[in-house]
């Protein structure tokens, strides 16, 4: 019941501390996946960012 109460970031930490090297990795993966959709989407996207780009 514990772990019910815990964030979903600890819980993540948590499975990834208990995991094999090859789950590591595809965890490690997704994140890193996961991370460069959200920089593709809310970042480079920016308005102001590709008119610092481009000019």
């Amino acid at each position: 019941m514990q772990a019910h109460l815990q964030p979903p970031v600890l819980l993540a930490m948590h499975h990834f501390k208990h995991a094999r090297w090859s789950e590591r990795r595809e965890l490690l993966h997704g994140w890193f996946y996961r991370f460069g959709v959200y920089a593709s989407l809310n970042f480079i996207d920016e308005p102001a960012w590709l008119a610092l780009i481009f000019c």
